[in-house]
């Protein structure tokens, strides 16, 4: 479930430094953030290994599974997360 497996993400070849071997690529899955007037608009940067709650299978459109189905899924899957934790922080 990591973002070089996500349907989502975007990889591009990492500037490497020193001996560091990598891939970094911007998550794809929300629409660009603002993050001050002087710079435009962009998509989250992640490491190829990183993950989330909001991933989408790669090979989802090859088995012929709704992208927009997953997303919903995903989007389900983190609304019950966050509730849990809420439960959590309330019973103590």
């Amino acid at each position: 479930m990591s973002c070089k497996n996500c349907l989502a993400w975007d990889s591009h070849k990492k500037s490497i430094a020193d001996d560091e071997i990598g891939f970094v690529g911007q998550c794809r899955f929300n629409p660009p953030i603002f993050t001050n007037d002087e710079v435009p608009a962009k998509w989250p940067i992640t490491e190829h290994c990183d993950w989330c709650l909001k991933f989408v299978p790669r090979d989802a459109l090859k088995n012929k599974i709704s992208p927009s189905l997953l997303v919903y899924a995903s989007m389900r899957l983190v609304a019950l997360v966050q509730a849990l934790r809420i439960f959590e922080l309330v019973l103590g």
